[in-house]
């Protein structure tokens, strides 16, 4: 399985299993995770659950994240630079966490952690969440 592969199904797991609020740090947003069949139908799933999703990207973000950037621009900050970082939230309790790296091709997402109902991981990395969050920018606030 390639790391965009594990990545997919990673953010799949965690979005599908949340019903109520997804934060997420990520990086870039890559179209090639964020784009796929997999998460574009994770992603429409969750807001027909009504959930609500609060994002931060890097300042060089992949513009052609087109379903994320679309359905979910006033969902998303930006960060003034790169999230050392990068992790997704479900309900407070599930988590995705990736090690650091330079680029999706260089990942080492076989030794991220994914794991359901662990609200005191999740708790924390809510926590770092609002923190960053504090310094950043809604994307649909920014001037092109």
């Amino acid at each position: 399985m390639s790391g965009v592969d594990t990545a997919i199904k990673a953010i799949t797991k965690v979005i599908s299993n949340s019903n109520e609020k997804i934060l997420m740090i990520s990086g870039a947003l890559p179209h090639q995770v964020y784009d796929s069949r997999q998460v574009k139908d994770a992603i429409s799933n969750a807001l027909n659950r009504k959930v609500e999703f609060k994002i931060i990207v890097g300042p060089d973000y992949d513009k052609e994240s087109v379903l994320a950037l679309d359905k979910l621009k006033n969902s998303i900050w930006v960060a003034p630079e790169w999230p050392k970082h990068h992790f997704i939230v479900g309900d407070n309790k599930h988590i995705r966490y990736e090690k650091d790296h330079q680029s999706l091709d260089c990942s080492l997402v076989a030794d991220n952690m994914v794991a359901l109902n662990m609200p005191d991981i999740a708790g924390y990395l809510a926590d770092r969440f609002y923190e960053l969050k504090s310094d950043c920018t809604r994307l649909g606030d920014i001037k092109a």
